[in-house]
């Protein structure tokens, strides 16, 4: 799902956080990587706010380099009980990898 980041960096989209079946007042971890910013269920760091919604606290924001209004893709991973977040310049560098790795050419 890609869904926009409001000014105090919450995720505009509250499904995926139900489809996790996370809920209001619940504490996660944010584990920010090279690329995808990994939420996972366990943990201390943030917390669900009372309506459902996730944010992203700015320390996180400014290292993803994730400005409000933009849009990230969330990437729901029940298995492993973990959301990942993808800024959309991460996404355009991986697409521009699995181009160049596969000899695809620009074929505008």
């Amino acid at each position: 799902m890609v869904t926009p980041i409001d000014r105090d960096g919450r995720l505009a989209a509250r499904s995926v956080v139900t489809l996790m079946g996370w809920s209001a007042g619940q504490t996660m971890d944010l584990t920010t990587e090279p690329g995808p910013i990994v939420v996972a269920r366990t943990g201390r760091t943030v917390r669900i706010n009372r309506r459902g919604f996730l944010r992203l606290p700015l320390a996180v924001r400014r290292t993803c380099r994730i400005a409000p209004g933009d849009r990230v893709l969330v990437v729901a991973n029940q298995r492993h009980g973990e959301l990942l977040v993808v800024p959309m310049a991460v996404l355009d560098d991986m697409v521009d990898a699995y181009r160049r790795s596969h000899d695809i050419g620009d074929e505008r």
